[in-house]
């Protein structure tokens, strides 16, 4: 008998050059046997191949528990046919196995001494694939309408499944997820299900399953707590079906002896008081009278714990005789709810058509939901049915504007749903509302468009229809109409959508008038002359163009203003220009040449000597060109005067004519009052920037 220890363990066996190697893959699994005081399960995956070896792997768990622990060793081909003792992870003998790798394998638990441990002997029987048997239970919960014998099968089905890494390593994750995924929609579906069979009539068969699932051995601890719960709601349901129904609900009553015991001696340990008493009987408490509570009591006197019933049922009477009560409230609601007639204001003060919380509280206690709904639904239709057309008449006999359209039923909604929460009625009816206003709203704002649109081409297309309709322009005949609701959307796109094949069929006669308002301001400004009366005519066809209030469609007429105006402008600006230089004694090369300008953001650069001049006699800065003649020649000197601290001051600089070029440059200057610092400000740049910093150079400074 060979020994190894887990993971460490390759045994190498040759085999022949011919010899080929055969798969092993093989699954068991040991159902519950005993190890002492305790139960285990386990799990084993035996894989690899006949030359080279297998790994053993297991996964064992005591019964009723989830938690795993797991062990793996990898054994030599020889070692899977053979009597192999393999270690734990703590180095000690864990396990003897026997033809671990045959059809028949053996697996012994061995204490610390290696020892078989005493009545501990997991038989290892053959299953599926893990693949196999999770198909298997992921198809068990995929039943489309599962009985409670299919419910019943779940728990066992989930406890007997391997661990998942026993799957294929890329099928792990997915299949984990699915198995959750697909228990959570089976247990919807199981309740859905229990629950629309309790409500059917005709189907006298659920109570029994679900009775017979909770009474049964198995149903223990959490589980059996469902089984109850579930059994009691299917009862409430069933019950109220046929109370609907105008049936005897009392036939669900226990009469048989031996299940009315069975079922008070399963009720008699740690449940709440009404599951206790329902659970027993069968039936609902709101439907007990006296007579059958004595009955009752009558019935659980022989059985074993009849006097836990007796006891519970004469401390909770009073409660169960309210429930009683409670009942007889919520069918005369149902009755009136049944003859209300609609209205706004009547759905309104009947808290649109949703119980009272205080009746709400009492069908939810009862199980009563189904009691009432069937008749809160019917109003709740005819509340949809007529609301809505209701709300629109009402709003059309008012003759709204068209943005109190847009907001009317909000206001309405607000009017008659006050300090009340979000009810699906509410949003149903006001959304008919919105519906109806939004088809009234498109109705009325087309209307508006095309008698704005015969109007406009009604008009005969002078410039004095373009400044009237500011340009043919449509878009100012419907307010600004705006709103997130749905409704509206595609209404408000309709409207726009109209709007713009209203204002193409203007396009003719629009573009007429501005041909002729083109012709007539470029004939006024081709006319005009500076400093003449011609100027005004012209500017006085532009200003109505031209101010805050024209409109886009204006705008090329504008722009058209707006440039022929500059254009006047710099022409009236040359022509003062001109006068400017008229008095000025200068030669035409001094007009036409540049000075150095110094600019405190863009630094030196040259200006023309033209525009420096009429410049500065538009702004009255007192800068002058003066001719001082000479015996032989002329001089041109550029001359400021200012008045600096209350004094008046003159400066002139000589202005040179350039050898080649066109820039003129400074020197010789002279300064009244002096003394002027020559030392500091001696380039012609300096000189230059002294003419228009005066204050800077004026002393000095």
């Amino acid at each position: 008998m060979k020994q190894t220890g887990p993971y460490i363990f390759a045994i190498s066996v040759l085999f022949g050059a011919a010899a080929a190697a055969d798969p092993i893959e093989a699954y068991f699994r040991a159902d519950s046997y005993e190890c002492g005081s305790r139960s285990y399960e386990s799990e084993w995956q035996i894989a690899g191949d006949t030359q080279t070896g297998a790994t053993v792997s297991t996964f064992q768990r005591r019964t009723g528990r989830t938690s795993l622990t797991g062990s793996q060793w990898q054994l030599s081909a020889e070692a899977l046919t053979g009597d192999v003792v393999v270690n734990g992870s703590n180095g000690r003998p864990a396990y003897r196995f026997i033809g671990i790798g045959t059809q028949a394998p053996q697996v012994i638990p061995l204490d610390r001494k290696g020892e078989p441990i005493k009545d501990c002997s997991p038989v290892l029987t053959a299953v599926p694939t893990p693949v196999e048997r999770y198909g298997f239970v992921l198809s068990h919960l995929s039943i489309d309408a599962p009985t409670p014998a299919d419910a019943a099968a779940v728990p066992d089905l989930l406890s007997a499944l391997p661990p998942t890494a026993f799957l294929p390593t890329l099928e792990q994750a997915a299949t984990s997820a699915a198995l959750k995924e697909k228990q959570r929609a089976f247990d919807k579906r199981f309740l859905e299900t229990s629950k629309q069979r309790a409500g059917t009539v005709e189907d006298d068969q659920i109570l029994d399953q679900l009775t017979h699932e909770w009474l049964t051995g198995s149903s223990k601890g959490q589980r059996a707590r469902r089984n109850l719960e579930l059994l009691l709601a299917a009862q409430n349901i069933r019950a109220t079906a046929l109370f609907s129904a105008g049936a005897d609900v009392t036939d669900l009553r226990i009469t048989e002896g031996d299940e009315f015991c069975s079922r008070v001696e399963r009720t008699a340990q740690g449940l709440d008081w009404r599951q206790a008493l329902e659970g027993s009987t069968g039936l609902p408490l709101m439907h007990w009278t006296p007579e059958l509570a004595q009955s009752f009591l009558d019935q659980a006197a022989p059985c074993p714990s009849g006097a836990k019933f007796s006891s519970i049922l004469s401390k909770r009477w009073p409660e169960a005789q309210k429930r009683a009560e409670d009942l007889k409230e919520l069918v005369a609601e149902r009755d009136r709810l049944a003859a209300l007639d609609i209205s706004l204001s009547s759905v309104a003060q009947n808290n649109w058509l949703e119980l009272q919380p205080d009746l709400k509280n009492k069908a939810r206690a009862l199980g009563l939901g189904q009691l009432l709904e069937p008749v809160l639904e019917q109003k709740r239709q005819e509340a949809i049915a007529a609301l809505p057309s209701d709300l629109a008449a009402e709003a059309e006999a008012a003759d709204l504007s068209l943005e109190a359209l847009l907001s009317y039923c909000r206001q309405k909604r607000a009017d008659v749903t006050a300090r009340m929460r979000r009810s699906a009625l509410v949003d149903t009816v006001f959304s008919g509302c919105e519906d109806r206003l939004a088809a009234m709203l498109e109705e009325r704002a087309i209307v508006k468009i095309h008698a704005a649109r015969d109007a406009f081409l009604a008009r005969k297309g002078t410039r004095a229809d373009l400044l009237e309709t500011n340009g043919y322009d449509l878009s100012k005949v419907l307010p600004n109409l705006y709103s997130r609701n749905a409704a509206f959307t595609p209404v408000l796109a309709n409207i726009e959508a109209e709007l713009i094949t209203a204002q193409n069929q203007t396009n003719d006669a629009f573009n007429t008038a501005m041909d002729a308002a083109t012709k007539e301001v470029k004939a006024a400004f081709a006319k005009v002359e500076p400093m003449t009366e011609s100027e005004e005519n012209a500017a006085a066809l532009c200003r109505e163009f031209t101010g805050f209030g024209a409109g886009p469609r204006l705008q090329p007429l504008s722009n058209l203003c707006r440039t022929s105006m500059q254009m006047m402008a710099r022409q009236r600006a040359e022509y003062q220009c001109d006068l400017v230089w008229d008095d000025i004694d200068a030669p035409d090369g001094l007009q036409q040449g540049y000075v150095n300008q110094l600019n405190l953001l863009t630094g030196v650069k040259p200006v023309p000597v033209r525009d420096l001049m009429c410049n500065a006699a538009q702004h009255n800065q007192g800068l002058s060109i003066v001719r001082k003649k000479g015996l032989f020649s002329s001089q041109y000197r550029l001359t400021r005067n200012d008045v600096i601290g209350g004094t008046p001051v003159q400066f002139s600089v000589k202005l040179n004519e350039p050898e080649s070029g066109n820039n003129w440059t400074a020197s010789d200057p002279e300064m009244e009052p002096g003394p002027f610092d020559t030392a500091r400000f001696k380039t012609s740049d300096d000189l230059i920037g002294c003419i228009f910093f005066l204050e800077v150079c004026f002393r000095g400074k």
